[in-house]
């Protein structure tokens, strides 16, 4: 009997530019909940977003800002959230259903839909369900012209079996990996249109 392997008909340009799609939820729950990096959202989220939450619902993504925006001052200690245990399931070759548990922290020092600061501690947990579709091809394009640019232009050979070498490699896969992310976000490209046509 052959080894189930999830991944097996999903394309890697679902979850690019990381490893598998609980890589991709827990990466970017940390970039933009914990790290607060509220700009990446729109990276993530359609413009007709529905979300379900205790607070009620909401159908549009200016509502998730608005309400990250007061969660965050509420609680500027946290009010953002660390996902765990993630579980998902291809929805097919480029998309995938996810459920993760958030532990959420903080004081509440600040206004919200609640009320007035109380100043105590506060302690949630959520599950969250996501899911990621299509995207447009655009992060598999970056992915490539940045690889390509760095093997011609940054990157010297390593020998083989070169403990430090293969260290080296790691560093700058991880500079690679965050380099996409970054001009994803800035919506700049390696390859313009003109540039990419052959």
């Amino acid at each position: 009997m052959q080894d189930f392997n999830p991944l097996a008909d999903l394309e890697p340009a679902a979850y690019a530019p990381f490893r598998d799609p609980r890589d991709y939820i827990l990466s970017w729950t940390d970039q933009i909940w914990i790290e607060k990096g509220l700009g990446r959202l729109g990276e993530h989220y359609a413009d007709d977003i529905k979300v379900h939450t205790a607070y009620g619902e909401t159908y549009d993504f200016d509502h998730v800002i608005l309400n990250s925006v007061q969660k965050m001052s509420a609680f500027p200690n946290g009010g953002g959230g660390s996902g765990e245990d993630v579980v998902w399931e291809q929805r097919g070759p480029m998309g995938f259903i996810s459920s993760h548990r958030v532990l959420k922290t903080g004081t509440n020092l600040g206004y919200w839909m609640y009320g007035a600061p109380t100043g105590k501690n506060w302690v949630s947990r959520t599950i969250a369900h996501c899911l990621v579709q299509e995207r447009d091809g655009q992060v598999l394009i970056e992915a490539f012209a940045l690889f390509v640019h760095y093997q011609l232009t940054v990157c010297p050979p390593i020998p083989d079996g070169d403990v430090a070498a293969r260290a080296s490699g790691r560093g700058r896969f991880n500079a690679f990996v965050t380099q996409v992310g970054k001009a994803m976000a800035s919506g700049k490209r390696t390859l313009s249109p003109e540039e990419g046509a052959p």
